[in-house]
Formats: C-alpha cells, structure tokens, sequence
C-alpha cells in the first residue's frame, strides 16, 4: 500500500556560520577558567546561563572588561589589542594620568 510520505532528496549543506572579523585569541583551560595561552589575560564568569564573561590582566588581576557577552567577544577583544589599551587607561586612571582632562576612552572615568 503506497503511503503519502516521501522522502525528498538531500538538500543544499548548510553555510558555514560567519566567521568573526577579528582573529580569536588563543586559550586554554586552567582550573576551571579559561586563560590565553600566554597566560597574560583570564576570561571568567559564573556558570549561570546569561552572565556575561569577565577579562581580566592576570598579572595585576584588574579586571578590564566585566560585561562582555560571549566568550568568542572576549578572545577578539584581546586580540585585537583593546584589552590591553583599556588596560593602559585604566592604570593611567589610577596613577591619575588623566585626572585634569577625563579620558572619553577610559573605562573607569
């Protein structure tokens, strides 16, 4: 007895998601936190669905970024060098750098 189901053909694969327009960060896992692989910059947050993941200079333990979204947005950001620029302003900031002009760029003014 003939049935209505059929199966069709195989459809087009799937694109590739995009791939970020900065390269990623190099990481690995270290005691439960992921840490860059020079070991320089640490990206935590807690296991709790939608909390947003930290950065933070491991050398000085300042945390740089506390609101970035994903892990895949930490590792561009420090690749790209912003990490280590708003981590220039921020001890620019403590050494009051910048105090007689606020630094628009600075994320602790």
């Amino acid at each position: 007895m003939p049935t209505a189901f059929t199966m069709a053909a195989p459809s087009a694969p799937r694109p590739l998601p995009a791939r970020p327009k900065s390269p990623l960060a190099a990481i690995v896992k270290e005691n439960g936190r992921t840490v860059t692989r020079d070991g320089i910059w640490a990206m935590d947050h807690q296991d709790l669905p939608g909390t947003p993941w930290a950065v933070i200079h491991r050398p000085t333990g300042i945390v740089v970024d506390p609101c970035a979204g994903t892990l895949a947005d930490c590792r561009a950001y420090v690749a790209s060098g912003e990490a280590q620029a708003d981590l220039d302003r921020i001890q620019a900031h403590e050494r009051g750098g910048h105090e007689s002009e606020r630094d628009k760029a600075c994320p602790r003014c």
